[in-house]
This record gives structure tokens, C-alpha cells and sequence, in this order.
């Protein structure tokens, strides 16, 4: 039943900030004229990137540390200070660093040729700073399987953000600025509040042995949260020299509208990540959640099978109707983004102590995308980009399984994955060669919604 409350309180939470982050779109975009909100676009993708590297993935053997010496308080409590107290003394550096480089009048150069500025650059990265610890005091209390207090930090971000964003811009006349001042107090915010109950976990005891422990095992994972951003960022690069900018808008919203769908199964994840590291040690128990971890996936290839049927309808509500390319890109991206499910998988390396394996298929999948994006895009546009993202998840899906079936013993099944994802495929082909007619869509949805609910009661998913 925890798991069950965990992906409960995680899926409420997080469709809370998405649907809010939706319906607050039209809000700013009222407030910041066209080139304000493509600058927060720019430094919006600069942050993710940033958090992800100034974290340098530090919450993952962190993660492990705490699953494997949970009777053993102290040893986890020194790893936690280390990780922290390095992490400042690096972001100290790394400040000193940008005050001179900055002042250099070739950067300031280089800066303004992307419309970028230093002011902004230091924002970003200090942004960036809090977010990295935030993420990893957010991981040791779902860890600690603290489910309610990692939901209330979420919302509570989310509010403090989009509110405080909002008055910066409307009241102060901020403009685009305004919206980074708001990320940066929630940031801030959130660090302090998070930290009066992270600091319990810390013991002053600072060991080199453990720093090089973090890196080793962290680092690498900063290039597999890097792959989806890269993949992300190379197909909107891409896009925007072969298409309009209205299309790449619709682009952009229909995944947007996509990563509401996948919160559900990323909430599952979040929830069961403990299992898949305590069951380390029991090949039972590994079995146990690899069932569990399969059968979870069939269940979204089949809510997600039933939101391309009934979605059409939903979408001509919420968005006007110069938006009519937007519900076939949506169901179009669904395959892809469905096999985002399977990035659970990068877990088993890590708590092994293989990170490293994870780069190279990183690297693999991107110059693949990279390289049909840039053969079919110019003829397909977004369907081509589509596509290539879907066949790069796969492949990577496939390579991860293989490879952890031949060093770990563990099989999971590669049908599931090719069936389930083809599938998603049926709708957009209805749709496309003028099949998509009321009487099959409900048909259809019916034998769904009875078929999500008997194999919800059979599989035990959540047990």
C-alpha cells in the first residue's frame, strides 16, 4: 500500500504543477511580449542544463548510501555532508570564475551574439545552485519514502515561483527579468525550508574517500539526465531552420501536453525507485519488481491507447481552433514519450556501480537522432523529428535491456516494449487515413476502460 499512497501523492502533486503550469501559460504570455518570453525560453533550457551538471549527480550514489546503511546512521549522515560541503566549495569556485571571465570583452562578445548578458548568466547559475541541492534533499526524502513532504515541497515550489514570477513582471515591470527573480526566491526559499529537516542527515566528518566515491558514481549520471535535454534541444535547433516558428509552437505544446500523461508513470517510478534498490540482494525480490515494472508499462501503453481516442475533444476545448495540427502531433509523440517510461532501467547500473555504461549509450542515441533529424526534418519537419526521437528511445530501450539481461541475470521482456509501443501507433494511422470516426473511438474506449480495469485487479501492480 505504500507504493500505492507514494504514486497517489506523487501523481496528484505533479499533475497539480503541470495542469498549473498550463493554465498559467496564457497569463504570462499576456504579460511578456514575444521576445521577453523567448528570452525566459533561452535561460529556462540554460538552467535545466545547469542543474543537472552543478548537481554532478551527486543524489544517486547518494541514493545508494542511504538504501545499503540504513542501520547505519553515521556513515550515511558523513556521505551527506560531504556531498553538500563539496558542492559549495565548487560553487564558490565556479563563481570566482565567472566574475573574471565574464569581464572579458570577448565573452561579453561571444554573450551578445546569442542575446545573452552577465547579469543574466549569473542569475542562471546561481538559480541553478539551490535547484541541485533542492534536488538532492527532495531524493533523500523520497528515500525515506516521505511522500507527503516531497508532494507539499513541490507545490509549494510551484506556487511560490509562478506567484512571485507574476508580480515581479506585472507590478515591478520586470519584464522577462522578472521572471527569473521569481526563480530564483522560490529557489532560495525552498533550500531553507528543505534544509531544516535535511540537516538532521548531516554529521561533520569530511573524507576525501568519499568525495571520490560521489564523483565516481555521480558524474556519470549527470550525461544520462543530460541525453533527454540534449535530444530536446537538437530537434527544436533543427526544427526552427526548416519550419515556421507557429509550428514549432505547436511542437512544443503538444509535448508539453504529452509530459502530462508521462507524470503518472514517472510518480510510479518515483515511488517503487527504493524497491529496485533494496532488491539488490534477493533475486527473488528482483523478479518481484521487474514484474511488477513490465506489467506497469502495459497498463500505460493501454491509458495512453484510451487518451489518443478522447483527446481530440479535449484539446478543441482548451486551445482555440488556429491550433488544428496540434491533437495529430500530440498523438504522434505519444510512442516516444511512452518509452520514457523505461529510463528506470538506468537505476540497475547505478546500483551496481555502473554508471559509466550509460554514457555510451547516451552518446549512441543522440548522434542517432541527431543525424535523421538532420537527413528527414528538412522534408518531414516536425513528423520526421517525431519519429527519429521514437526509433533513438527504442533503440536505447532495447541496448539497456540486453545489457542488463547478459551482466545481471535479469530479463526483461523486449515484446512488451515492441508491441506496446507499436500499438500507440494505431490511432494517429486511424486518424491520418480518415478512420478516427466516433463509433470506433467509443468502442474502443469502452473495451479499454474495462480492459484497465481487469488487468489493473489482475497484474497487482501496486501491491
Amino acid at each position: 500500500m505504500n507504493l500505492l499512497k507514494g504514486t497517489i501523492i506523487y501523481t496528484l502533486s505533479n499533475l497539480t504543477i503541470k495542469f498549473g503550469a498550463v493554465l498559467l501559460l496564457p497569463i504570462l504570455t499576456h504579460l511578456l511580449n514575444p521576445e521577453e518570453y523567448g528570452m525566459v525560453g533561452l535561460y529556462v533550457t540554460l538552467t535545466s542544463f545547469l542543474t543537472i551538471i552543478l548537481g554532478l549527480g551527486f543524489y544517486t550514489p547518494l541514493m545508494k548510501t542511504q538504501s545499503e546503511q540504513k542501520s547505519n546512521i553515521v556513515t550515511s549522515s558523513h556521505v551527506n555532508f560531504c556531498a553538500i560541503i563539496f558542492l559549495i566549495a565548487v560553487y564558490i569556485l565556479l563563481l570566482l570564475f565567472l566574475y573574471f571571465i565574464l569581464k572579458s570583452s570577448l565573452v561579453i562578445d561571444l554573450l551578445g551574439e546569442v542575446k545573452l548578458d552577465s547579469k543574466l548568466i549569473y542569475l542562471a547559475v546561481i538559480v541553478s545552485m539551490f535547484s541541485a541541492i533542492n534536488i538532492i534533499m527532495n531524493t533523500s526524502f523520497r528515500m525515506d519514502e516521505n511522500y507527503i513532504l516531497v508532494a507539499i515541497l513541490s507545490i509549494l515550489s510551484f506556487v511560490l515561483f509562478y506567484s512571485s514570477a507574476i508580480i515581479f513582471i506585472k507590478l515591478f515591470n520586470y519584464g522577462g527579468l522578472g521572471y527569473i527573480y521569481g526563480n530564483l526566491l522560490s529557489s532560495i526559499i525552498i533550500f531553507f525550508i528543505s534544509f531544516t529537516c535535511y540537516y538532521r542527515k548531516l554529521s561533520i566528518a569530511f573524507s576525501w574517500h568519499n568525495v571520490k566515491f560521489l564523483c565516481r558514481n555521480g558524474i556519470p549520471m549527470v550525461f544520462v539526465e543530460l541525453s533527454d535535454k540534449i535530444i530536446e534541444a537538437s530537434d527544436r535547433f533543427i526544427l526552427v531552420r526548416y519550419i515556421s516558428l507557429s509550428s514549432l509552437g505547436v511542437y512544443t505544446l503538444a509535448l508539453t501536453g504529452c509530459k502530462l500523461l508521462n507524470v503518472v508513470f514517472n510518480s510510479y517510478i518515483s515511488a517503487i525507485l527504493p524497491s529496485i534498490y533494496k532488491s539488490v540482494e534477493s533475486r527473488e525480490d528482483s523478479n518481484y519488481i521487474k514484474v511488477k515494472l513490465e506489467n506497469a508499462y502495459v497498463l500505460i501503453v493501454m491509458m495512453v491507447f484510451l487518451g489518443q481516442l478522447i483527446s481530440k475533444e479535449i484539446i478543441g476545448i482548451i486551445f482555440p481552433a488556429s491550433y488544428s495540427n496540434l491533437f495529430f502531433v500530440f498523438i504522434l509523440a505519444l510512442p516516444a514519450i511512452s518509452l520514457q517510461y523505461y529510463y528506470f532501467l538506468d537505476f540497475y547500473f547505478h546500483r551496481s556501480e555502473d554508471s559509466r555504461f550509460i554514457l555510451c549509450f547516451i552518446i549512441a542515441t543522440s548522434i542517432i537522432n541527431i543525424i535523421l533529424n538532420l537527413i528527414f526534418v528538412p522534408k518531414y519537419g516536425v513528423y520526421a523529428s517525431l519519429l527519429s526521437t521514437y526509433i533513438s528511445y527504442l533503440i536505447r530501450t532495447l541496448v539497456e535491456i540486453k545489457f542488463i539481461a547478459r551482466r545481471y541475470k535479469l530479463k526483461f521482456s523486449v515484446l512488451k516494449v515492441l508491441i506496446g509501443s507499436f500499438v500507440l501507433y494505431t490511432v494517429p494511422l486511424l486518424y491520418h487515413y480518415g478512420y478516427y470516426t466516433v463509433s470506433l473511438r467509443l468502442t474502443l474506449s469502452i473495451v479499454l476502460f474495462i480492459g484497465i480495469i481487469m488487468f489493473y485487479k489482475k497484474s497487482r501492480i501496486f501491491n
